[in-house]
């Protein structure tokens, strides 16, 4: 079973990967700016070090768990009731690119998608499996079960599925929002 652990597919590459975790303090950073401020200043200094290829932050690193989950609901479709739970993570432009995540349609999110944009998403392949089989989801807009117009938005990429989750728990759904546009005070 070792060895098995040791071959699963994470569905991207660890070997060349390099994790560090930051809090940013409230009393600190309490405004949106000052977190955004840190979060750019800290991906050019470290793509700055010597033989570093390419960097990206994420709320929460990959092979962790099934948490940190959003409900949505889908604009345009009927609504049952039903909470529709989804892996979320707030990502930088960069992250997909450092982890090697295949971009399966759309496009990754640039240094553009920040707060003065509309929000958007990138979901990986078993949220689109689950919500929208057989369907193209780029251009479709979710947002929360009460469809707050503040919670609005678009798919613009789907992403390989990669471990979210422990190796041993199912692959769920996920979502991933630009840093800019949905900040949490924590960084990897």
């Amino acid at each position: 079973s070792l060895y098995k652990l040791l071959h699963e597919d994470l569905g991207f590459r660890p070997d060349h990967l390099a994790t560090a975790n930051v809090s940013l303090p409230s009393a600190v950073f309490s405004t949106d700016a000052q977190q955004i401020a840190f979060e750019h200043a800290l991906l050019e200094r470290a793509g700055s070090m010597p033989g570093v290829q390419s960097v990206g932050v994420t709320s929460l690193l990959p092979v962790r768990c099934n948490c940190n989950t959003d409900w949505v609901r889908f604009v345009g479709r009927p609504y049952n009731g039903i909470h529709n739970e989804v892996n979320e993570r707030e990502v930088s432009a960069g992250l997909f690119r450092t982890l090697e995540v295949k971009l399966k349609s759309g496009r990754f999110f640039t240094d553009a998608d920040d707060a003065t944009k509309p929000k958007v998403v990138i979901v990986n392949q078993a949220f689109v499996q689950k919500y929208f089989p057989g369907e193209d989801p780029i251009g479709k807009k979710l947002a929360d079960t009460d469809l707050k117009p503040a919670s609005f938005r678009e798919i613009v990429g789907v992403v390989e599925n990669f471990k979210d989750a422990g190796l041993d728990e199912e692959q769920w759904p996920a979502e991933y929002e630009p840093f800019d546009q949905n900040l949490n005070g924590y960084l990897y």
